[in-house]
C-alpha cells in the first residue's frame, strides 16, 4: 500500500482486536463486465437497475458453468452430454444475438420481480465473506453472480425443458423462430418470471412431461405450453357441433405468436404429434415412442379421411375422437407382446378405413397371432404365459367388438368365423 509522505491523514493501527484489513481493486471492474464499487453504490441498490447496466454477455460467459451445476435433470446424463451442453452455450452466448436478447429482457424480468437487493451491510459485516472474497468490490461482485447464476439457472430450466434447447440451432422449418417466440410467451403465461431468487444455491429442477414419468427429447419447440394450452380447452369445445372449428377458434384467440394457429407442414405437425404423443399417450414397455407416435399419426389421418394434419388444434380435437380406439390399440400391443409386430403393421400399412371394421380387423390380427395352432409349446410350462395374455386381452375386444356391433360392423358373423377358427385349431391339436 502506498501513501503520500508526511501525510498524517492516514493512520494505520495495528489494534488487537482488528482481524482483517481490506485494500480495495485496483484493477479496472470492466474487464469483467461488472461494475466498479461507484456505480454500485451510486444506484438505489435495487439489483434490477445494477444488472441493466451490466455487459450482460460477459458476466453469462462467467457465471452459467454455476447455473448450469444447479440444474437437476429426471434422465440420466453421461460427462459428454454436459460437454456438449457446455459447448453449445458458449456459442449460444457468444455469438447468437438473437437468443441473449430473449435471455437478457427474462433476466431483467425475474430479477425485477424478485425484488432483490445489493446487500451493502452484509459484504462489510461478514469479514468471513469478504476473506474469501479478497475485497469489498469482489464480495458485492460475488452477490450479482450469485442473482445472475439463480435466474439464468431458472432460465436454462425452462429452455431445456423436455431436452429442446438444442433445437434453437435448427433454421428449417422455422423451428429456430418458433423457439425464440415461445420461449419468452411461455415465460410470461406460466409466470416464470416470478420465481423467487431470495433462496439462493437452491436446486432447480429441469421438468420432464413425459408420461410415466418417462423423459423425452422434444422435436417442437415449447410443445409442452401449446399442448397445455389446447388440452386446457378440451372441456370447452369437444361437445361444441363442430369441436375442430371451436377448438381453432379458441386456439387462435390466444394469438401466441409464430402463427401457431396457421397451417403447417406435414413434417412440422408430426414433430409435434411425436411430443404430443410422449405427453398424453400411456407408455408402453414393448415398443419406442417413434413407433407409438407413428400410431397415432396414421389413426388420425385414417379418421382425416386419408388426408394430411395441417393444423395444431386439428391434432387435439381428432385424436380425442379417436382416442378410445387409440388407448385400445395401445391395450392390445401391452397385452398380447407377441402381436406387436402385426398390430403395428396393420395399422401403419394395411388399414383403409376408420371405424368399426378397423376395429374388426384388428382383433382379427390378435386372435391370429393367439391362435394355439400358432403357439411353439413344448412344455406345460409354456401354457401359462398364453393364459396371461389370453386373459388379459379378452376384455378389451370384449369392448372393441361391442362398439363394432353398435355401429353396424358385421360383428355377428366375424365373432363366429373366429369361433370356428379356434374350433378347427383346438381339434387340430
Amino acid at each position: 500500500m502506498h501513501l503520500p509522505r508526511r501525510d498524517n491523514k492516514y493512520l494505520i493501527d495495528l489494534d488487537k482486536r482488528w482481524r482483517y484489513a481490506f485494500i480495495d481493486d485496483v484493477e479496472p471492474a470492466a474487464s469483467t463486465g461488472l461494475p466498479d464499487i461507484r456505480s454500485m453504490l451510486d444506484t438505489n441498490l435495487q439489483m434490477v437497475d445494477i444488472v441493466q447496466k451490466l455487459d450482460v454477455r460477459q458476466v453469462l460467459l462467467m457465471s452459467f458453468r454455476q447455473a448450469l451445476a444447479r440444474l437437476s435433470y429426471l434422465n440420466a446424463r453421461t460427462n459428454e452430454d454436459v460437454k456438449k451442453q457446455i459447448g453449445f452455450l458458449l456459442r449460444c452466448i457468444r455469438h447468437d444475438n438473437d437468443f441473449m436478447t430473449v435471455i437478457e429482457s427474462s433476466l431483467l424480468d425475474i430479477i425485477g420481480q424478485s425484488n432483490v437487493h445489493l446487500d451493502v451491510a452484509k459484504a462489510s459485516d461478514k469479514g468471513e465473506d469478504l476473506a474469501i472474497a479478497g475485497t469489498f468490490q469482489a464480495a458485492l461482485h460475488r452477490q450479482i453472480l450469485d442473482v445472475m447464476s439463480s435466474a439464468f439457472a431458472i432460465l436454462l430450466s425452462h429452455a431445456d425443458r423436455n431436452l429442446q434447447l438444442r433445437m434453437l440451432s435448427e433454421s428449417n422449418l422455422g423451428i429456430r423462430d418458433i423457439w425464440l417466440t415461445l420461449f419468452s410467451r411461455s415465460m410470461k403465461d406460466l409466470q416464470l418470471v416470478q420465481t423467487d431468487l431470495k433462496v439462493m444455491n437452491s436446486i432447480v429442477e429441469v421438468p420432464s412431461d413425459g408420461t410415466s414419468s418417462q423423459a423425452f427429447q422434444s422435436r417442437f419447440p415449447f410443445s409442452f405450453f401449446v399442448y397445455k394450452i389446447l388440452n386446457d380447452f378440451r372441456g370447452l369445445t369437444e361437445n361444441a357441433q363442430d369441436p375442430l372449428r371451436a377448438l381453432q377458434q379458441q386456439f387462435t384467440l390466444m394469438n401466441i405468436g409464430s402463427r401457431m394457429d396457421e397451417k403447417m407442414s406435414v413434417e412440422l405437425i408430426r414433430r409435434y404429434i411425436f411430443d404430443f404423443t410422449c405427453m398424453h399417450c400411456a407408455f408402453l414397455q414393448n415398443i419406442s415412442r417413434k413407433s407409438q407416435a407413428n400410431i397415432v399419426w396414421c389413426i388420425l389421418r385414417l379418421w382425416n379421411q386419408a388426408k394430411d394434419l395441417q393444423l395444431l388444434s386439428q391434432v387435439h380435437a381428432i385424436y380425442y375422437q379417436c382416442e378410445r380406439l387409440l388407448e385400445e390399440v395401445f391395450g392390445l400391443i401391452t397385452a398380447v407382446p407377441t402381436a406387436t409386430g402385426e398390430i403395428i403393421k396393420f395399422v401403419t400399412e394395411e388399414a383403409s378405413l376408420f371405424g368399426a371394421v378397423m376395429e374388426i380387423e384388428l382383433v382379427a390380427v390378435v386372435i391370429s397371432a393367439l391362435k394355439p395352432g400358432a403357439q411353439a409349446w413344448k412344455h406345460h410350462a409354456d401354457y401359462m404365459p398364453w393364459m396371461i395374455m389370453f386373459e388379459d386381452v379378452k376384455p378389451i375386444i370384449d369392448g372393441m367388438l361391442l362398439f363394432a356391433s353398435r355401429r353396424g360392423g358385421g360383428v355377428e358373423e366375424e365373432g363366429e368365423d373366429f369361433k370356428g377358427n379356434n374350433d378347427d385349431d383346438d381339434d387340430d391339436d
